[in-house]
């Protein structure tokens, strides 16, 4: 019987020691807190540890500090940072250094409309320069362009096409707000790009009579969308915005504004000496409309909408003109699925007290002066180093209006710096709901 207890106590020790050793080695080893002029401790002690610790990153000159929603960060000697957040980056405390931590605290820190660090400050792959990734855009940094963040749309078209080894190469300055237009701007080494709000205004519908409506088509040239080709930003809402902004260089007749918005006017000069009025009635994302004035001779009240769309080679559309001859054999020599940029031209309304046949009543002159407009758009886009993008509008932002006012435009752009200084030139708009949010961010490839 004493044996068989001891064998029992024997049995059970070893069950009971298997069970111990099982759990330790079930719990992780926690990595001890550290003090280098400060306690380092948690997260940011292990991103300082495993970025290089002490030998990197030198003492602490601060202790840890909360931060907004809930995060951390503690600075160090060696002119660093580190920024922890338990629900971002999955909990892991990101580094930010130099001059892209001090262009981030220009736009105040965690709690501007960057966020929090999703990246550790990481090498640019083929240059000189570095960047991290924020959970509203990011900051590209290089000896030659400086410090700039780059965020919504912008960044959005800009990594598609390559980051900073796209056409466009790294930003040279910070996303601005063009008060003119109300359209962000961001330069970049070989170009710009511009960012307008979508209008949601559509261009007003022909009536399709068949004695007083006339539709013209113009292939203008050949796009490929592919991203890093050179005419992916080609796209009919991007050549819309570059026709307004030189209205006066490809709208083939004089006396017509640089630039065109609603409202404005041109003043043609007609056959036999007469002249009428026409007014820029309607601005759409992807084309505008031309109305005739009272007294014009080829009748008062005509409207013709010019707007631009997509069509594909060798279309077999009866409506096609070609600015010469040359693109009219390109288009129906090449692939039947290659896509064109067209000019869609539609003209319509009473005739009734018409005077004189023109371009807008008249689909015989009308024909060859879109066609002329269509080469001289072609002329004019061939050399662009500006990007034209479309960025949408928060839905709760519209609340019911038809057209979204200047604040709700402020509201709804990327946040972009002003151009022309209302209050204070570091004035940030509260235009992005990107941080609080926190939107997920693609780390660059």
């Amino acid at each position: 019987m004493g044996n068989y207890r001891k064998k029992r106590n024997a049995f059970y020790s070893t069950v009971l020691v298997t069970i111990v050793v099982a759990t330790l080695l079930a719990v992780p080893t926690a990595i001890a807190d550290v003090f280098h002029g400060r306690w380092i401790r948690g997260a940011i002690e292990e991103t300082y540890v495993r970025l290089g610790g002490h030998a990197v990153w030198g003492d602490a000159i601060s202790d840890e500090t909360p931060g907004a929603r809930g995060g951390t960060n503690q600075h160090f000697y060696n002119d660093a940072s580190i920024f922890w957040n338990p629900d971002v980056s999955g909990g892991v405390a990101r580094q930010v250094g130099g001059l892209i931590r001090s262009k981030w605290e220009e736009n105040d820190w965690e709690q501007g409309y960057l966020g929090y660090p999703t990246t550790d400050e990481t090498a640019l792959p083929q240059r000189t320069g570095r960047f991290n990734h924020f959970e509203g855009g990011s900051i590209y940094w290089s000896p030659e362009t400086g410090a700039h963040p780059v965020s919504g749309a912008i960044k959005q078209y800009w990594s598609a096409q390559g980051w900073e080894n796209s056409l466009l190469g790294l930003p040279t300055s910070d996303p601005e707000l063009d008060l003119v237009d109300v359209t962000g701007l961001q330069h970049f080494e070989h170009g710009d790009v511009r960012v307008a709000l979508r209008s949601m205004t559509p261009l007003p519908l022909s009536d399709k009579k068949p004695h007083s409506s006339y539709r013209v088509v113009v292939p203008v040239f050949p796009v490929d969308f592919t991203a890093g080709s050179k005419t992916a930003h080609l796209g009919p809402e991007g050549v819309n915005q570059h026709v307004k902004r030189m209205f006066s260089s490809v709208f083939p007749y004089s006396s017509c504004p640089e630039r065109i918005w609603v409202g404005s006017t041109c003043q043609l000069q007609a056959m036999g000496g007469l002249e009428e009025t026409v007014e820029i009635s309607t601005i759409s994302d992807d084309g505008f409309a031309l109305t005739t004035l009272e007294g014009s001779p080829e009748g008062a009240g005509r409207t013709t909408t010019f707007k631009f769309n997509v069509i594909q080679s060798r279309s077999s559309d009866v409506d096609l003109v070609f600015p010469n001859s040359a693109s009219q054999i390109l288009f129906e020599t090449l692939e039947p699925s290659r896509s064109w940029v067209a000019m869609t031209v539609e003209s319509f309304g009473p005739i009734a007290d018409a005077q004189w046949s023109g371009p807008f009543n008249n689909r015989r002159i009308g024909a060859m002066s879109w066609a002329n407009m269509g080469s001289n758009i072609l002329i004019e886009t061939d050399n662009m180093n500006t990007v034209y993008l479309v960025e949408g509008i928060d839905d709760t932002l519209l609340a019911d209006v038809a057209e979204p006012s200047a604040s709700a435009q402020q509201q709804a752009i990327s946040p972009m710096r002003r151009t022309q200084k209302p209050t204070e030139a570091s004035e940030l708009l509260p235009l992005e709901e990107c941080a609080p949010s926190g939107c997920e961010v693609n780390d660059h490839e």
